[in-house]
């Protein structure tokens, strides 16, 4: 199974009901509309689904991660609709992926930590913790 892991944001608001996609709607401001979403998929198709949500909308903002690339860890299998979201980056020079887990695993509020882009003052992946409250 892959896993991903992202925020994503959009110039309109947009169903993923056809998708049957594990979603949170986090902002809704004027013209942009962002999501929360984790997913698993049996298979490997993380650019097909990038271009199916360019064809609903356009992008204005996308923060991924791809189990394929990145660790990724998911603490609950279904996110509820009307909680708020919250993310913690942790970046510096001796972060470490197991040590995050092993700090908020007990946390009944974290969703899910991932890697994420490479830190350009450390040159190591930055470490994303994301939790609905």
């Amino acid at each position: 199974m892959y896993k991903i892991s992202w925020t994503i944001t959009f110039s309109k608001k947009i169903s993923f009901e056809e998708k049957n996609i594990n979603y949170l709607q986090i902002s809704n401001f004027e013209n942009e509309f962002s999501y929360f979403i984790i997913w698993e998929l049996k298979i490997s198709w993380e650019d097909d689904l990038i271009n199916y949500f360019k064809k609903k909308a356009e992008i204005i903002d996308l923060d991924i991660s791809y189990s394929k690339e990145d660790k990724i860890q998911f603490f609950v299998d279904k996110l509820p609709k009307e909680w708020k979201y919250e993310l913690v980056s942790f970046e510096w020079e001796l972060v470490n992926f197991e040590e995050i887990i092993e700090r908020f695993e007990e946390n009944y509020e974290i969703v899910t930590i991932r890697e994420a882009e490479y830190s350009d003052k450390f040159w190591n992946k930055i470490i994303k913790a994301e939790f609905i409250y």
